[in-house]
């Protein structure tokens, strides 16, 4: 008998190793994982470049300028009120009751002057003034609040309440784990919404042949926590001493008798240090001008002019005529 031969079986099944496994699975979560990727990616930069929109928002809010026929107009938060909000947004938000216990509401207030002889309510002249509460209507959330694309506040820093150093930044910080964006930052420099008395050139001229003194008073309104219509003004005024007119031996007129304001000595309220009109700041915006406020009581008898503030741009030549 023969012995039987052995021979090498085979076996029709087929499979995969465990590393095999694995690294299939490592492609294909891999390839599941890049969309999403790209999808945050994406989805950060949006609320980036949504983040600056808002703060751009808020920037148009404290100070916006435009143009109509060649010339600057400017509104909002500041032209309003006078100052800077505070370091907050919700100076600029409609439903925030900060404003509203804090800062007059707008409507047509009366100035009021205070010089070094007089003071008083000039209540026959009006101008509007006050905080409309609605600077702000767009990107706010369900609370009403206004914050960031990330769901934070923004950065108020407000380096002086008024003088060369009053400016304002807005920031908005991206979350740490968002580090390919840098900081989001805009500010609002002091020279962007004022200007200093010295930019201003009020001319007072007379034809009258007998010289004249007169105290021209710029009355400024700034909105702020106050008792009564007083605490919300400024005056800045000077005496001016307007020569006599100039004539002929007949009495015709030869050349007009003038004062300009680039020679006068200001003075604030009742204050008796005069100021540095270089260095004294004014806001942008509408402000009463009037000659000699203490017995100019009424539109029909005073000399005055309502002027339009407007900074980084040549102030115009206000002229007074007088008597």
């Amino acid at each position: 008998m023969f012995p039987l031969k052995s021979f090498p079986q085979t076996s029709n099944q087929s499979g995969f190793t465990l590393l095999e496994l694995v690294l299939v699975m490592f492609i294909i979560a891999l390839v599941a994982s890049t969309p999403l990727l790209f999808i945050d990616e994406q989805d950060q930069q949006l609320r980036y470049e949504e983040t600056k929109e808002k703060i751009r928002l808020i920037k148009n809010a404290l100070l916006h300028q435009k143009t109509y026929r060649d010339m600057p107009l400017f509104s909002g938060f500041i032209i309003d009120n006078g100052v800077l909000p505070s370091a907050s947004t919700a100076d600029l938000l409609a439903n925030s009751t900060n404003w509203s216990e804090t800062w007059l509401s707008s409507g047509i207030v009366h100035p009021y002057f205070q010089t070094n002889t007089d003071n008083g309510d000039l209540s026959n002249f009006d101008i509007r003034k006050g905080h409309i509460g609605t600077y702000i209507t767009s990107f706010t959330d369900s609370d009403g609040a206004l914050k960031d694309s990330w769901g934070n506040d923004f950065s108020f820093t407000v380096n002086a309440s008024e003088g060369a150093s009053a400016s304002l930044a807005i920031t908005a910080t991206p979350p740490p784990s968002v580090v390919t964006y840098p900081e989001i930052r805009k500010e609002l420099h002091s020279e962007e919404w004022q200007i200093t008395l010295s930019d201003l050139n009020i001319l007072l001229s007379t034809n009258s042949s007998e010289a004249s003194t007169h105290v021209a008073a710029l009355l400024i309104f700034k909105n702020q926590e106050a008792i009564t219509n007083q605490d919300y003004w400024s005056t800045y005024h000077f005496t001016a001493v307007v020569p006599a007119a100039v004539t002929d031996v007949s009495g015709g007129l030869l050349s007009l008798g003038r004062f300009s304001s680039k020679s006068a000595v200001w003075y604030r309220n009742d204050e008796s240090t005069a100021l540095t009109a270089s260095s004294t700041y004014i806001p942008a915006g509408e402000h009463l001008l009037i000659l000699d406020p203490e017995t100019s009581l009424t539109p029909d008898t005073a000399i005055y002019e309502y002027i339009n503030v407007i900074p980084g741009a040549p102030q115009p030549t206000i002229t007074l005529k007088v008597n």
